[in-house]
């Protein structure tokens, strides 16, 4: 059964992992050698520890499985993480869903992403789920620091 909630600080090193896992396999490769080993798991847990009320976690039979989060409290999606031992079950997609109507209750009426042009998977994604493409393009990257080629969606939420 499929639990998705904000995490207890407890459960930060555990969901960092699964989200480890999945920026390694989802982003990883489409980056330098340089950016990659400038991100850690422990970058993960720090961020679930210091906004969990922008976090919705996953979980399956308590097994702490993915996140989403609007890092800003807005209607930015920053991150969506599954574990690749879980991706296709539809976990992401009910991420995505619960954190719209989050988003929603805001006061917003659309969410937005951005997501690495090379995620293939991550693109399939949101598209599915109704996301629209408004830019694609080279930008640099906050969290890695690097020029990367990104594309920016939208959905609405009315």
């Amino acid at each position: 059964m499929l639990d998705i909630r904000e995490p207890l600080p407890s459960e930060a090193n555990a969901l960092a992992g699964a989200a480890f896992t999945a920026w390694q396999r989802g982003v990883g490769p489409h980056i330098s050698v340089a950016s990659r080993s400038g991100i850690c798991e422990r970058d993960f847990a720090d961020f679930i520890r210091e906004t969990p009320e922008q976090i919705l976690a996953a979980f399956v039979a308590q097994e702490a499985v993915g996140f989403v989060a609007t890092e800003h409290g807005d209607n930015y999606i920053s991150d969506l993480w599954v574990d690749p031992v879980y991706e296709g079950k539809g976990i992401g997609s009910a991420l995505l869903r619960t954190m719209a109507d989050k988003i929603r209750a805001r006061g917003y009426d659309t969410a937005t992403i951005e997501v690495l042009t090379g995620n293939t998977r991550a693109l399939s994604l949101y598209r599915h789920l109704g996301y629209g493409v408004l830019w694609q393009g080279m930008r640099v990257d906050g969290h890695l620091d690097e020029l990367v080629e990104k594309t920016g969606m939208m959905k609405s939420l009315v």
